[in-house]
């Protein structure tokens, strides 16, 4: 059974700017009107927006999909819950992958989502030290047949690791710089975007000069050098932002928070409030990579907002409301901070139907109480979550 909801007199954020007074009409298909006069007819759902702000469904452009399925599963579940209707994967088994992309094909309440699956890295290298096993590469004339194997089996992008573990306060084998080109190249001619996952600056540097089009983290090891920042911003290339990963529990108290508690399913709230070791996660990590985005974007930089979750002290859904927080935190207007989260992320992914609210595009909406222009943290007063125009549920769990 179609229905088709009309949310009037909201302020819309649209991807790019509010626009207050504004209405959104759309069914489980497709936005179907965007403006400040439509009249609700006798068999439409109206919602009265006054007093609400409307946004795009959110986009988390860096985060993990669990290698269980069930764990997958509750992942994507709890996005959605939180307003994040389409995820990043950057790295992830293919068969959950696929299985996870079936899943949000026939049930809303789960997140859709685009995944690098296996990531390219070194013998011994990031993140063979968490355990578990992948192809690696040692030399570059091998690039050709990984990349092949990746679109074999669907990955929708292509990362490589770039990480000697000095950021994270361990040892960790790494590509050389030829073995980046060879990657990179092998990449661009498969038709596919290259992220690389580069924190450390020297790395970065690289990774930018080999032509990969995102950088998957801040730089976090030193202070932002001017020749990064020029580089990044000449190259047109994307930067994911994942300040929350390198934030402390202690720091944030997200797990806390009654909106964020209530709604978190239990697994994922305790992971939010993990302690973290200092001595793997100094403080001078966050407060260097603040300064990098706020230099990259004022450089004229995409600036893309990921958590990384679910790593320790970050949880699926909840964290991408904090990292908002923090790109508000590090000099971005409240607007420029949204289109971090919507409207950039599905320009820079292709995902040219999602990330805005107009007429023709997808119905991923999410409806939150209060002025968020005002106030960022607003975002989580969430009141409803459709994906592709259907209600998602939200459970309590407190």
């Amino acid at each position: 059974m179609h229905t088709t909801t009309l949310i009037s007199n909201a302020t819309v954020f649209d991807g790019t700017r509010f626009r207050p007074g504004t209405s959104v009409l759309f069914d489980d298909e497709t936005i179907i009107g965007v403006g400040a006069d439509l009249d609700a007819r006798r068999d439409w759902r109206v919602i009265d927006g006054r007093g609400h702000t409307l946004l795009p469904g959110l986009i988390d452009a860096h985060v993990h999909t669990p290698s269980i399925l069930a764990f997958a599963e509750s992942s994507l579940r709890n996005a959605v819950v939180f307003g994040v209707t389409t995820v990043i994967d950057l790295g992830a088994e293919p068969a959950v992958v696929a299985a996870m992309k079936r899943e949000a094909a026939v049930n809303p309440a789960r997140a859709d989502l685009l995944s690098a699956g296996v990531v390219a890295t070194a013998p011994g290298g990031h993140p063979l030290e968490l355990g578990g096993a992948l192809p690696t590469l040692s030399r570059p004339e091998e690039a050709l047949v990984f990349v092949a194997a990746r679109v074999a089996d669907g990955s929708d992008f292509l990362k490589i690791i770039l990480e000697d573990g000095t950021t994270y306060g361990i040892e960790s084998p790494t590509f050389d710089y030829p073995m980046v080109v060879a990657l990179t190249k092998a990449g661009h001619e498969a038709g596919l975007l290259v992220v690389a996952h580069a924190a450390g600056q020297a790395f970065a540097r690289q990774a930018i000069r080999a032509g990969v089009d995102v950088l998957a983290h801040a730089v976090v090891d030193e202070p932002p050098a001017a020749d990064v920042v020029s580089a990044v911003a000449d190259r047109g290339t994307a930067v994911m932002s994942t300040l929350t990963v390198f934030e402390s529990a202690e720091r944030h108290q997200l797990w806390t928070d009654p909106r964020v508690a209530t709604y978190l399913e239990p697994s994922f709230l305790e992971r939010l409030g993990e302690h973290v070791a200092p001595e793997h996660r100094p403080m001078t990590q966050i407060d260097h990579g603040m300064r990098f985005i706020r230099a990259c974007h004022n450089a004229g930089v995409p600036i893309l907002a990921g958590t990384d979750a679910p790593n320790p002290a970050t949880a699926p859904g909840a964290s991408l409301h904090r990292e908002l927080q923090l790109l508000v935190e590090s000099g971005f207007s409240t607007t420029d901070a949204l289109a971090a989260a919507t409207s950039r992320p599905a320009g820079v992914f292709g995902l040219h139907d999602r990330g805005r609210i107009e007429e023709g595009l997808r119905p991923d909406l999410v409806l939150v109480a209060g002025d968020v222009e005002r106030d960022i943290s607003r975002t989580l007063e969430i009141r409803n979550v459709w994906r592709q125009g259907r209600d998602v549920e939200r459970v309590r769990h407190q």
